[in-house]
């Protein structure tokens, strides 16, 4: 069943894909200019006009309730560059027990000219105790947002696939589609808050029987600029189940970036996993504080 929900998404995700198509821009005060698109940031479009030249159009400037780049005579491809960094964190203990840990990261983000963000993010942490497999886990995200027009308000795709050796959990597959909105966006902070329909399929490492379920998940993402360099995160997933007796999960993932140089970070996080229908040899509550150095490409 889950390979049909899988399906699903990617379709879904495909119909929503952001091309960008470029030829004119159309301006608030009539205006048309014509050329092509070189580059985006979130306030401003770089663009090559024959009779001005190279400019810089500020995004407030462009005519309400048309696309940012329309077609005119051919589609060119977005050359807004991905965002990506990687990170890893490793632990070595030696003397009445040798036990290794070691963390790794690889997040990629997009942002297209009509408003629409892709991120990737892959996770990792493994730790081994006197040789023996003491904890592993990882996490796939693949999401796609999509403003609507000049609005706040956004739709998202999201697909999370992810393994917890310690819990049991051999894989578990949420494919969601929600509603959310951006409270606050400015230099300093963003505010996102969301809602999704969510379908669940969890699968165990023992023989315990496959758990499908149809889950609400609100969820909020902050973000805060401090001292100029530094980046706090605060992201909160919470996967409430609609069905009696299925329980109740919440990851929170607090987070601290402080930058060494222009290519490399030092991060630090604090994430608190809740389970309210643990395995029977684990706790409710299951806690991590993870380093890592940075990378920035």
């Amino acid at each position: 069943m889950y390979k049909t929900f899988i399906a699903f998404f990617i379709c879904m995700m495909n119909l929503c894909c952001v091309s960008l198509f470029a030829e004119k821009i159309f301006l608030a005060n009539g205006d048309q200019i014509s050329g092509e698109v070189c580059s985006f940031s979130d306030t401003h479009i770089d663009f090559e006009s024959d009779l001005l030249g190279k400019i810089s159009i500020d995004r407030k400037l462009l005519k309400v309730g048309e696309k940012y780049a329309c077609v005119e005579t051919k589609k060119i491809e977005e050359k807004t560059p991905w965002k990506a960094d990687v990170s890893l964190g490793y632990k070595l203990s030696q003397g009445n027990t040798n036990e290794t840990n070691w963390n790794g990261e690889i997040d990629l983000e997009k942002k297209y000219a009509d408003r629409g963000e892709l991120s990737i993010k892959w996770h990792q942490l493994q730790s081994t105790s006197d040789g023996e497999k003491k904890e592993q886990e990882w996490l796939f995200k693949i999401e796609q947002i999509k403003f609507f027009n000049d609005s706040n308000w956004f739709r998202s795709y999201k697909l999370n696939l992810d393994h917890d050796r310690f819990s049991n959990i051999d894989h578990r597959i949420v494919t969601s589609f929600g509603l959310g909105c951006q409270w606050i966006d400015t230099d300093d902070m963003s505010l996102d808050i969301r809602v999704a329909l969510a379908w669940e399929s969890t699968f165990f490492r023992d023989e315990t029987e496959e758990k499908n379920d149809l889950i609400l998940s609100p969820s909020f993402k902050w973000k805060y600029n401090i001292l100029e360099s530094s980046e706090l995160t605060w992201e909160v997933n919470t996967y409430p189940s609609f069905k009696g007796g299925y329980g109740f999960r919440m990851k929170s993932d607090f987070a601290i970036v402080t930058p060494i140089n222009d290519k490399l970070s030092i991060k630090l996080r604090f994430i608190d996993e809740y389970d309210s229908q643990p395995k029977v040899d684990a706790l409710e509550n299951d806690v991590k504080l993870v380093s890592s150095l940075v990378y920035h490409i």
